[in-house]
């Protein structure tokens, strides 16, 4: 799309794709990071209409938001969420030294169907980890943003209820839900026992709603 780089050591990473119905446009999302000069941006793609015949500018509008935090390195966007208002975007931001917490971001639905040059985007922090935003098929106009993370016990999950969703202010509600007993991810291994991969554990990976019912998927032993 002709974007601007984080800067001239940074690098593209963990590219995300999903169909937002709600507006009929594909969005792609990849992060622009450097983890030496601590700069990030992430970089969006968003088609014309719901059907892209192309790669180029005539059918896509491409964007680029600044994600950079000072003592802070974002990483780990996973997968996209959206609700009727905002397309939604979570980042783990490792500190440089020490500690970590989510960056929400929220741009406006609106905005990226009617390609505008410049479309509204709303950051806000959350004492959290791995938090995945819900795509919301069921969703209208005015709904909060539904998120879901593991709780940290192996034994629960949470469900947050994000306000504010399209202001610098959000609102974050959790409500702790039981689940069965599990234990984390292991390695899946060939039938000679060494390891298809170690690129795996038991984070929450995906979160869909309807008809007001969440199902959210993480792997687990």
């Amino acid at each position: 799309g002709g974007l601007s780089r984080a800067d001239s050591g940074s690098g593209l990473s963990d590219p995300i794709v999903c169909y937002d119905e709600k507006i009929g446009r594909y969005i792609i999302g990849d992060q622009d990071v450097n983890f030496t000069t601590h700069v990030s941006a992430f970089d969006l793609a968003v088609s014309k209409t719901s059907n892209p015949t192309s790669l180029s500018a005539s059918d896509w509008t491409f964007y680029k938001i600044s994600t950079t935090q000072s003592g802070y390195d974002a990483d780990y966007p996973g997968n996209m969420g959206y609700n009727a208002d905002a397309v939604v975007i979570t980042l783990n931001m490792f500190g440089v030294v020490s500690g970590g917490h989510v960056k929400v971001v929220a741009v406006n639905a609106a905005d990226l169907a009617s390609a505008v040059a410049s479309p509204q985007a709303y950051q806000n922090d959350l004492a959290d980890f791995s938090v995945r935003p819900t795509t919301m098929h069921g969703s209208v106009a005015g709904d909060p943003m539904w998120l879901v993370t593991e709780h940290g016990d192996n034994a629960s999950i949470d469900v947050i209820k994000m306000t504010g969703v399209l202001t610098t202010s959000a609102g974050f509600a959790y409500t702790t839900l039981a689940v069965n007993s599990y234990s984390a991810a292991v390695k899946p291994l060939n039938p000679n026992g060494t390891a298809i991969t170690s690129n795996i554990d038991s984070r929450i990976q995906k979160a869909a709603e309807s008809g007001n019912m969440i199902v959210a998927a993480h792997s687990v032993a």
